[in-house]
């Protein structure tokens, strides 16, 4: 399988993901709305409205955080690495991947545990096991680890190229 046929299926990756996110963020919207008009003019609430958004705001932030590692836009002291020489700059860069690697490894295995624990455990008002709910923590921890791998070796090639092109001019 070829560098091609991974960004292909990479980017129809992101494009579900664009789209669960619309979707999701639409009906979190819909369902919180008819829940504060069922408040108001009804006096009541509806049980399974606040379940419903609270599991689609989990959802909702998991996803989102692979579109914004993507486009390298989670928060950052961006000033500082700026400020710092080309190799030096990579090298801290390839460093903070390593750690965020390792961190997510114990995310995904962590993730997991919690997935299957609560398997059997459903929720009070959708019924839906907690473990469906939990499932988007390996799953977007996975997808992060990859995004965060192929970065490492994006870095590692353009110090291996400053390299040899320092190695030419001399």
């Amino acid at each position: 399988m070829g560098s091609n046929a991974l960004n292909t299926a990479y980017n129809a990756l992101l494009k579900v993901i664009k789209f669960l996110l619309a979707v999701f963020s639409a009906v979190l919207v819909v369902v919180v709305f008819t829940n504060v008009v069922s408040r108001y003019f009804l006096d009541f609430a509806l049980a399974w409205a606040e379940e419903t958004a609270r599991f689609l705001f989990i959802w909702v932030t998991f996803l989102g955080a692979i579109l914004v590692h993507d486009s390298n836009e989670h928060m950052g002291l961006e000033f500082v690495v700026q400020a710092l020489p080309g190799k030096i700059r990579t090298v801290v860069l390839m460093i903070a991947d390593i750690i965020i690697i390792a961190i997510l490894a114990f995310i995904v295995k962590g993730g997991i545990t919690i997935t299957i624990d609560n398997l059997a455990w459903k929720s009070a008002a959708l019924e839906i096991p907690y473990g469906l709910v939990y499932s988007i923590v390996p799953v977007s921890a996975f997808i992060l680890t990859i995004q965060t791998v192929a970065k490492l070796f994006i870095l590692g090639k353009e110090l291996l190229e400053s390299e040899s092109n320092v190695s030419h001019n001399l």
